[in-house]
């Protein structure tokens, strides 16, 4: 009797220990997700603000404002002009125009708006499908969550130009992140999911056709765990790539090809640097990878993901060498980190407190840091943002008086102005450092067409070499007659506005 009394009271202490235990470790996530969230809100804050005023975010933005707007208009002018125009150029691929474009039907009746919409709404599916992808691969529900928020928080801190933006990069991301969900979700189950997960990385690809690491991860992950899938996904892959491409020859031409195949880019391999002045954001990333992959070793799972890291960011830093590339190209890299990163915190026991706040704040220090430290300037940021979007406001308005044509080398002044779409400024500068044509536009120079040139004071060597092929032509026959600065820099560079008129 006194035995089983005893035996009845050791099971009564353990379960009350394993209760006090799980209460503990939740109330530890609890909290760590609570401060990831509210890091979260102070990082991104300041860009969804701006996204609802009309302040250019980023050069791309009137830019791909102008060919949704050809998508969906196409008597306006050719989606993808022929390659000699010397004046127009698209080197995208052209699904984000008709989603952004049958968006905005519904929405704002404004293409970059729509744009920046579906942008923030591509992060946050993203952020979904990152937490999906951890836990269906056999992590924890607090790393899969951790792993999303941490995505949006390094995405809206580092990444800002690229958040809430009208740019496509996110919207291919998030396409083919649903297809990867769909490839872990497909355990035990028909062949269908691996079917539409290869149609979602084609419609990834032909949204923004350098988002290839994802592709490439689902390639090898597939091909290591189960041939059959990786048959399936392939021919699923390359069945509506090549569909596409039939259609896009049909409506598009052989300048599609052209144009997005083969458009000219300078590329000059010590501009490589630039990556290694942001390596540091990346640093506890590589850490962690380390350790997890020593941990885990190397397996079916391990191998593609040790692929992800390396190509994504390798291949990021190459494309680092040409013109008009920025630091979005490493958000491939960063979608790989997060997913090592939720893994690794699912394999810390649920007693080890210590070490998942080790965890937690090594990988969150540099985004907490910043935003300590810079919360005051937050504050009058978004104070000053009403005073910034009428400065704009202002500049749009006196380039909507002007006769047309007018050329904008920020072309969401002229787009926001009401006026077609004339010159793109930076692929024609492209374009003619590749030794391009050039009569086109000299002649329209030399006539004096357009009531009005928008250029603005290019800042180092890749801005004095457009200004070396552009600027140089017009300075004889345009003169200066206005300057508009912007001191808050909402708009990411410190480049002043030039306006020019005919002498």
């Amino acid at each position: 009797m006194a035995h089983l009394e005893y035996t009845k009271a050791y099971f009564i202490s353990e379960i009350r220990k394993n209760f006090r235990v799980k209460n503990n470790i939740y109330a530890v996530q609890l909290s760590i997700i609570l401060f990831m969230i509210v890091i979260g809100f102070l990082v991104s804050i300041l860009p969804i603000s701006l996204m609802w005023h009309f302040i250019p975010l980023g050069h791309n933005e009137g830019w791909n404002a102008y060919n949704t707007q050809r998508a969906m208009h196409p008597d306006l002018g050719l989606l993808y002009p022929d390659k000699d125009n010397g004046l127009i150029f698209n080197n995208y691929p052209p699904i984000s125009y008709y989603i952004v474009g049958l968006f905005d039907k519904i929405t704002f009746h404004d293409y970059i708006f729509s744009g920046r919409l579906i942008n923030l709404i591509s992060i946050f599916v993203s952020v979904l499908c990152i937490s999906m992808i951890v836990i269906e691969g056999g992590g924890s529900l607090f790393g899969g969550v951790f792993s999303g928020i941490l995505l949006f928080i390094y995405s809206a801190q580092f990444f800002t130009g690229w958040f809430a933006e009208n740019d496509p990069q996110w919207l291919s991301i998030a396409f083919q992140l649903l297809a990867v969900v769909f490839t872990v979700h497909s355990k035990n189950k028909k062949f269908n999911y691996i079917f539409i997960a290869g149609i979602l990385v084609s419609i990834g690809f032909f949204i923004k056709h350098n988002e290839v690491s994802i592709i490439l991860f689902l390639f090898f992950s597939l091909l290591m765990d189960d041939r059959k899938k990786f048959i399936v996904f392939l021919l699923s892959f390359l069945f509506s790539s090549f569909v596409f491409l039939l259609l896009f020859y049909a409506f598009f031409g052989y300048n599609f090809f052209y144009d997005v195949f083969l458009h000219p880019r300078v590329q000059i391999l010590s501009q490589m640097s630039r990556s290694w002045s942001k390596i540091k954001i990346f640093i506890p990333f590589f850490l962690i990878s380390f350790f997890y992959f020593r941990s885990v070793g190397f397996t079916k799972k391990s191998i593609p993901l040790i692929f992800f890291v390396v190509f994504s960011f390798l291949s990021g830093c190459y494309m680092r060498s040409g013109d008009g590339v920025a630091i979005n190209v490493h958000l491939d890299a960063l979608v790989a980190f997060v997913i090592i990163v939720g893994k690794l915190v699912g394999r810390i026991p649920v007693d080890r407190y210590l070490a998942l706040f080790t965890l937690s704040a090594f990988v969150l220090i540099i985004p907490t840091e910043r935003v300590i430290f810079h919360l005051p300037r937050l504050i009058r940021n978004i104070n000053a943002i009403s005073a910034e979007s009428q400065s704009w406001k202002h500049v749009i308005q006196l380039v909507s008086k002007q006769r047309d044509p007018v050329a904008c080398r920020m072309l969401s002044i002229c787009y926001w102005a009401g006026k077609p779409f004339t010159v793109d400024f930076f692929n024609m500068g492209q374009y003619l450092q590749k030794n391009g044509k050039n009569h086109i536009y000299s002649d329209m120079v030399r006539k004096k067409a357009f009531s009005l040139i928008q250029y603005q004071v290019m800042l180092g060597d890749e801005g004095i070499r457009e200004e070396e092929n552009i600027v140089s032509n017009f300075s004889f026959y345009y003169k200066p007659f206005l300057m508009e600065t912007f001191p808050k820099g909402f708009f990411p560079s410190s480049e002043a506005l030039i306006f020019y008129k005919p002498r």
